[in-house]
């Protein structure tokens, strides 16, 4: 299972990378997730943009065949658990990172 973040979406969505582009291709659907988060992010990006009817339904089309994978209790409890372990090794990151990576 590949979990998409932000960043890769977007480059999917603009081709901005033939590589990444050929290594998605390569795998089913089912195998391809996203996050609540980051359809979130990719949603407010889509709506700030010059272009929100159409980059809403870019999107809509990029969802479709992925599933999305909520951000529950059991995520909160993760978040924790990994912001608390970096914060005392001096990384911390990002809250929206955070989320993600829970």
């Amino acid at each position: 299972m590949f979990l998409l973040d932000t960043n890769l979406c977007i480059q999917l969505l603009n081709n901005r990378s033939a590589q990444i582009q050929d290594h998605f291709l390569q795998h089913s659907p089912e195998e391809i997730v996203l996050c609540s988060i980051v359809k979130m992010e990719l949603l407010y990006g889509a709506r700030r943009s010059q272009r929100i009817e159409a980059n809403l339904q870019l999107l809509k089309r990029f969802f479709h065949p992925l599933q999305s994978l909520p951000f529950d209790d059991r995520c909160a409890e993760e978040a924790g658990q990994i912001r608390a372990d970096l914060a005392s090794q001096g990384s911390p990151i990002g809250p929206i990172d955070l989320l993600i990576a829970a």
